[in-house]
């Protein structure tokens, strides 16, 4: 009997965290952090905001390691963890799988240094490095990138006079561009037709060449360009 008190009082006293354990793990952390971010926004192909993800990267990083080193120096708070988890529901979709990849690796290198496991949090961010350049330079040496200068515009809005020639604007777009899909198409009795696309130019040339042969060839034609945010 009082073994299995002495246990139960073992099991609510926590240690506390010193200011020195603390402080290096966060600033451990938000280096991490930070150089997980600028890893993202350089070889990230993504079309969402880049600057805007790379911030999520880094406090995430900085919220795992904190939440890691409070909740491993007592059993009462991580037994607490697991039932505010199971309440609290995160329901943000991530869209693009790349993006859930560093979202991940964020909370890996996070869990690693909360837990004080700073040469394998180490070992782990650099793999990861390796492995993000490697993959990156394979893709552009399998054509997924341009030697040249690409402009990469999410979206281009195409609207037209009711009786176009919407096969022609098709080839005009394939012959001027790497790639192309169709997101949306609009057309009403009498109406101009809106036509919507993602895109991808090989350079200057063929985003040019595109403007004026739509422009040429449909007088009240009128072109909208979207850039993806990469601030």
């Amino acid at each position: 009997m009082n073994e299995l008190q002495e246990n139960i009082n073992l099991a609510s006293n926590s240690i506390s965290l010193g200011y020195i354990d603390g402080l290096k793990i966060l600033l451990l952390a938000f280096v991490a952090g930070h150089l997980l971010r600028l890893i993202y926004k350089k070889y990230s192909t993504t079309f969402s905001s880049k600057n805007s993800f790379g911030n999520t990267i880094l406090i995430v990083t900085i919220s795992v390691a904190a939440l890691i080193a409070v909740v491993k120096s007592s059993l009462a708070l991580s037994l607490g963890l697991v039932g505010a988890l199971s309440v609290v529901r995160f329901r943000t979709a991530v869209k693009e799988p790349y993006n859930l990849a560093f979202l991940l690796l964020s909370v890996c290198i996070g869990i690693a240094i909360g837990a004080s496991q700073f040469v394998f949090a180490m070992m782990t961010f650099a793999v990861s490095a390796i492995c993000i350049f490697l993959l990156y330079n394979l893709s552009s040496a399998k054509g997924n990138r341009s030697n040249d200068k690409t402009i990469d515009l999410d979206t281009i809005i195409v609207r037209l006079p009711p009786n176009s020639d919407v096969e022609a604007i098709y080839k005009t777009i394939e012959l001027n561009s790497l790639y192309y899909s169709i997101q949306s198409f609009d057309q009403t009795n009498g109406e101009d037709i809106t036509a919507t696309f993602k895109i991808k130019f090989r350079d200057l040339n063929g985003f040019n060449s595109l403007r004026k042969s739509i422009m040429s060839n449909n007088e009240k034609a009128s072109l909208t360009f979207l850039n993806s945010p990469s601030y």
